[in-house]
């Protein structure tokens, strides 16, 4: 639960759809590696937002995106 109240505290600064490397970027310090990966798959599971993988045209891993719910946001 705690996860989740930060990350709903700053998901404004964020933009939509954002990557998981924009959490990192926005000195979000409070969030380990694990706490943030377990925190972004409770909002999904809660509905606030939506996680998407694009495949990369050349191949290699594919981009991971957080799509906020627009009604939420």
């Amino acid at each position: 639960m705690r996860a989740r109240t930060v990350n709903l505290a700053r998901m404004d600064a964020l933009p939509n759809p954002f990557p998981v490397s924009d959490i990192t970027k926005n000195d979000w310090k409070k969030l380990s590696d694990s706490l943030r990966e377990d925190a972004l798959t409770d909002l999904c599971k809660n509905g606030y937002l939506q996680r998407l993988e694009r495949k990369q045209a050349r191949g290699g891993r594919p981009t991971v995106l957080f799509y906020k719910h627009p009604e939420l946001y």
